[in-house]
Parts: structure tokens; sequence; C-alpha cells
């Protein structure tokens, strides 16, 4: 009798090995599972490539804003006041060094500007909107120009006393083209906000 419950006890107990091959055991995936996960994957990648294209003038303002700022636009691009900022250096008699570092730093700045509005024009599906951002892109790299040869014109000043004049031509033709595309874009500019309606963010029609 005791042989018989024993050996009852023994089958009911399950070996380590079947324990184990238990807990490896996995529920099998549908192929129509995987093949839906893929496909919302895909789909979600395809809705935020279309929620990224610009195909309207109020969504490029829209882009401009968010990858670079109005302000940021305002300060280092369109409003002169890189220029008015030196002359007011001069004014007070900063260092040559000290201008040189506030030119260096609004180089930063305007390379930044440059990569963004170039990221912006693969985003562009209106041939209008591409041509004007082509203009504020022209007009950011004329700047950067701009300033790296009114910084070359004060490391003239400082190191010889003099500026030469083929550095003074070249920051004049920079700034000249800067002002002739800034033009071109500002043109485009007021003629959607007018026409369209939408808020003049840069503030330039009266």
């Amino acid at each position: 009798m005791i042989v018989i419950v024993m050996a009852v006890a023994v089958l009911l107990v399950p070996s380590k090995d079947k324990e184990v091959a238990a807990d490896n055991v996995q529920t099998p995936i549908a192929q129509e599972d995987i093949e839906e996960d893929s496909s919302l994957v895909t789909e979600e990648v395809e809705s935020t490539q279309e929620s990224s294209k610009i195909k309207d003038f109020k969504s490029y303002l829209e882009a401009l804003d968010k990858e670079i700022g109005y302000d940021v636009l305002k300060e280092n691009l369109i409003t002169g006041k890189i220029f008015n900022e030196v002359n007011k250096m001069q004014d007070r008699n900063e260092t040559y060094s000290y201008m040189i570092y506030y030119l260096e730093d609004k180089r930063k700045i305007l390379k930044d500007i440059i990569s963004k509005l170039d990221s912006l024009r693969d985003r562009i599906e209106n041939s209008e909107i591409y041509s004007a951002n082509q203009n504020l892109y022209m007009a950011a790299i004329n700047m950067d120009y701009t300033v790296l040869y009114l910084m070359d014109a004060i490391k003239e000043t400082r190191d010889h006393d003099t500026v030469s004049r083929s550095t003074a031509n070249f920051a004049d033709k920079y700034s000249k083209e800067r002002d002739k595309y800034i033009d071109k874009f500002f043109g485009f500019y007021k003629f959607q906000v007018e026409k369209q309606g939408i808020e003049d963010v840069f503030g330039l029609i009266k």
C-alpha cells in the first residue's frame, strides 16, 4: 500500500525538465498580426512625412517660426541690427577683440539659419514658396559673407590701423547682394500677407 502511494506521488510531481520545457513554450504570433503592426508603423511614418510637407505660405511661416524663429531672423538677418550694434561698439570705444567675438557669435547663428533654410527646401511643394525660401537662403549666405569681411576689416584696423580697399569692397558687395535677396523675399511676403489676410509676423506692413 505504501509503495503504491509513493508511486502515485512521483507521477503527480512534474519533473524539472518538464517545467523548463513548459516555461520555454511561446505562443506563436500570427502572420496577420505582424503584417498589421507593420502596416500601422508605415502609415504613421507616411502620416508624419505628409504633415511635415509645406504646401502653402501659411504653413511655410509656421515652419520658419518652428525651425528658426521669427525673432532670430529679425535679429540676425532682416533688421540690420548687427551693423547697428557694431557702430554702437565703436562709439563706446569697445576693444577690437570684443567686436570680433560678437561677430564670430553672429556667424555661428547665421550658419545655423542657412542650414535650416536649406533643410526646409526638401519639404516645400509649392514653386513660389520654394523661390521665396531660396531668396531668404541667399540673403542669409550673403549676410554671412558680409559679417566675415566686416570681421576682416576690424582685424586689419586692429593690426595695421587701416582697412584695405578690397576688404571694404567685398563687405559692401555682399551687403548689397543681401539687400537684393531680402527685397525679393519681402516683395513676395507682403503680397501673400495682404492677399491672404494672414498675420504680418515681421511687422513690415503699415
